[in-house]
Order: C-alpha cells, then sequence, then structure tokens
C-alpha cells in the first residue's frame, strides 16, 4: 500500500491552495522570461522615454517575482493568514497579467520605433 507524504495529504485537503501555488510558480517562469525578453537586443530603447518606460517594467518585474516568492512561501507554510494569502495570490495574478500586457505593448511599440 502507498503512503502519502504530508504535502500529498495538504494538497487533496486543499485543492485551492496547490492550484494558486502552481499557479504563482507558472508566473514566475513567465516573469523570469519577460525579463530576459526585456534584456534581448531586441526590445533596445531607441528613445528616453522607451528607455524609462523599460526600466520601469524591469523594476516592476522584479517587485513582482519577489512578492510572488514570498506569497508562494507563504502559503507552503500554511499558517493562520492562509485566506489572506489566497486573496494576495489572487491580486498576483492579476498584477501578473498586467504586467505581461505592458511588456507586450512595449514590445509591439519597440518594433514601431524600428
Amino acid at each position: 500500500m502507498e503512503t502519502l507524504d504530508k504535502q500529498e495529504i495538504n494538497e487533496i485537503r486543499d485543492p485551492d491552495n496547490h492550484a494558486s501555488i502552481l499557479r504563482l510558480e507558472r508566473n514566475n517562469k513567465a516573469l523570469s522570461q519577460l525579463k530576459r525578453k526585456l534584456a534581448s537586443y531586441t526590445c533596445e530603447p531607441q528613445t528616453r522615454s522607451l528607455y524609462e518606460r523599460m526600466e520601469l517594467l524591469k523594476s516592476q518585474l522584479e517587485v513582482l517575482l519577489q512578492k510572488n516568492k514570498e506569497i508562494i512561501a507563504s502559503l507552503k507554510q500554511r499558517g493562520p493568514n492562509m485566506v489572506v494569502d489566497r486573496d494576495r495570490s489572487k491580486e498576483q495574478i492579476t498584477e501578473f497579467n498586467e504586467i505581461q500586457k505592458s511588456v507586450n505593448e512595449y514590445v509591439a511599440g519597440i518594433g514601431n520605433h524600428r
């Protein structure tokens, strides 16, 4: 008979928590890809305003990555703030979608300046 470890048991008890963790971990990977995309030569800013926009996006990506890591760690600990952490994870996912859209708009704008 196969035994379940503590993490698997918690995942069965609270699948929403596990789904939030997985989603945030996937978002971290996507954020890292967006960060690499901004660092590529194809996204090199041609004007001062594009440079400032790129720097702002990079700093927002860093903040979002750090917040994701904190929320993931908190969700994995399963402390008394679990409901608060779920709300924070939903906010993070919304912020991720917004920054992803902003980076895509920036990249499209770079193409128009070439």
